[in-house]
């Protein structure tokens, strides 16, 4: 029950910790961090996303993630759709909705997309399912209780055909929020605002193996940068396979598949690298994404149409 207490102290108090969801595959829907991604591809773009953490442990961390981006036809802008549902332990559930726009400036070989997204959270805490150190705690409600949290987030997204880079801003109003106990006691707690920059470049090697490294970096105000890093190979554009490295924290291997630009499956597996490593069996995540592609309109040329990466 260890676990379960933890999880609700990361929930629910004052503490300047990561708490959006991590994704290891980020950088095949940049739509999870940075709403300025929206449109990005030229395409009606579905993705599913289900990531487990902490495998062996009961309880453990889980995460879906649906997300659906368009641009608007003969529009320098775009729109998404993301729906989250995560899962902490016995007791705590997230659920969150996301609506995006981003605006793109398009130049000769690049685009620059500014991005604003509004979003509501619900978290929703079971206390009678959690055991307490102090039964008689007045704090602590005595029945499921549940609070809708608005947010926002802002982002900027520039690429060309050969590079990306990003910067994003989640939680943006660090908004408080409070379940009522007994007695006028109660517990609150804050969304912490989080920062993320990432960038990433295209190599070829040959006509068909290109290689893809890419680094994104964390922030979250009174804890440590994180810092996730990959290096992806990608053959014929169908095929890829990479690894990561997340700062103190795991080890990533990940696969994905192309089908005609339309369909990719994709999978990757986090083995732990911190002390909490020794008591679970790494962390599983897997993609799948369909898009309807649009054709060009006439007379404009579509910056990159990298449906691989």
């Amino acid at each position: 029950m260890y676990i379960f207490f933890l999880l609700l102290v990361v929930s629910v108090t004052n503490v300047n910790a990561q708490q959006q969801p991590m994704f290891t595959q980020y950088m095949y829907n940049g739509l999870l961090i940075n709403p300025a991604y929206a449109g990005n591809k030229n395409a009606l773009e579905f993705t599913a996303l289900h990531r487990r953490q902490f495998d062996g442990i009961e309880g453990a961390p889980k995460t879906q993630v649906f997300s659906v981006n368009s641009p608007i036809p003969k529009k320098n802008m775009a729109l998404g759709l993301k729906i989250y549902n995560e899962t902490l332990g016995p007791a705590v559930v997230n659920n969150s909705l996301g609506i995006c726009y981003s605006y793109q400036i398009n130049f000769s070989n690049s685009r620059l997309s500014l991005g604003l997204e509004a979003n509501v959270m619900n978290q929703s805490i079971d206390f009678p399912r959690l055991r307490r150190n102090d039964p008689n705690d007045q704090a602590i409600p005595l029945n499921k209780e549940s609070v809708f949290i608005p947010d926002a987030s802002a982002g900027v997204y520039y690429d060309r055909e050969t590079f990306f880079a990003g910067f994003a801003m989640s939680n943006l109003f660090n908004n408080k929020y409070v379940y009522e106990g007994v007695n006028n006691r109660s517990l609150s707690g804050n969304l912490f605002r989080h920062s993320y920059l990432y960038t990433g470049a295209i190599f070829p090697v040959s006509p068909k193996i290109k290689i893809t490294p890419a680094i994104l970096g964390k922030y979250v105000s009174g804890a440590p940068i994180q810092l996730d890093i990959n290096a992806i190979a990608v053959y014929n554009e169908m095929l890829s396979l990479g690894m990561g490295y997340r700062t103190d924290n795991s080890i990533a291997g990940i696969f994905r598949f192309t089908v005609k630009k339309k369909i990719s499956v994709g999978y990757s597996y986090d083995f732990a690298t911190s002390p909490m490593g020794t008591y679970h069996r790494g962390n599983h995540e897997v993609m799948l994404t369909y898009r309807l592609i649009f054709p060009a309109p006439p007379g404009q040329k579509i910056v990159h149409p990298r449906y691989y990466f």
